[in-house]
């Protein structure tokens, strides 16, 4: 298990993830799986080869939101982590850099269904 520093607590998440990478030798759209997601960011469950300060744009719908997701990260993190069912994933971590105020809220809302149950 590797250690950490972070700003925001995560919460399991998984829902279909489009995210879009530009200007790079694997751009293209790519559609994956959440993992997990906090405020600040999300982890994918991805075996592509993006290197740290690979700049994505991501879409996705939290449950029960008919509102997507979008906003723009970059790779901060890559390695395993491990599910809710404790299988390992091979993914990326994306920290949110462009995100409006709007999602953040519904993040927000979401991350905080956990801490009260």
């Amino acid at each position: 298990m590797h250690s950490e520093k972070r700003n925001w607590p995560r919460v399991p998440l998984s829902v279909t993830v489009t995210y879009r990478v530009d200007g790079h030798d694997r751009e293209g759209t790519y559609e994956v799986k959440s993992v997990n997601v906090s405020e600040g960011g999300i982890f994918i469950a991805t075996e592509l080869p993006l290197g740290l300060g690979t700049e994505v744009h991501l879409e996705f719908h939290l449950p029960n939101q008919s509102e997507s997701i979008q906003a723009s990260g970059r790779v901060v993190w890559c390695g395993r982590t491990e599910t809710v069912g404790g299988a390992m994933v091979l993914g990326k971590g994306i920290q949110f850099t462009d995100c409006t105020e709007r999602c953040r809220r519904h993040l927000a809302d979401y991350v905080s269904q956990f801490r009260s149950s």
